[in-house]
C-alpha cells in the first residue's frame, strides 16, 4: 500500500488557492444551484444531509409512474421531488410547450435561475 501511495502522489498536482482560467486570470463563481433527491434544494441542505449521513431513497411520488406496470421497476429510489411543479410563464413558455420539455430540462432551467438568482 505504501508503494502504491509513493507512486501516485507525483501524480496529483497541487490545488491553487484560487482557481485560474489558461490564461491565468481568476475564475468568477457567480451561483451555485442544487436539487436532489430527499428534499434537498439547496447546498446547506446538500452538506446538512451529507453529515446525517441518511439515504435519500424514497417511494415513487404520486403522478410519476406505476412501478408495478413496468415489471419490476424499484419502488424505492432517489426522487426529486416536485419533478412536476413548474412555473412556465416565468420562462416565457406556455403551459402545453412546458408539458412537452423533458424533465431534466426543466430541472436546468430551475437550477440555472436559481443559481443566478
Amino acid at each position: 500500500m505504501a508503494r502504491l501511495a509513493a507512486r501516485l502522489r507525483p501524480a496529483v498536482a497541487p490545488v491553487a488557492a484560487v482557481p485560474t482560467r489558461a490564461d491565468g486570470g481568476p475564475i468568477a463563481i457567480v451561483g451555485v444551484s442544487v436539487r436532489l433527491p430527499g428534499g434537498v434544494d439547496d447546498p446547506e441542505q446538500l452538506w446538512a444531509h451529507l453529515r446525517s449521513g441518511r439515504a435519500a431513497l424514497g417511494p415513487v411520488p404520486p403522478g410519476r409512474f406505476d412501478p408495478a406496470a413496468l415489471g419490476g421497476a424499484p419502488g424505492r429510489a432517489g426522487y426529486v421531488e416536485d419533478l412536476l411543479t413548474f412555473d412556465a410563464p416565468a420562462f416565457g413558455l406556455a403551459e402545453a410547450e412546458a408539458r412537452a420539455i423533458d424533465p431534466r430540462h426543466r430541472l436546468l432551467l430551475l437550477g440555472t435561475r436559481a443559481a443566478l438568482a
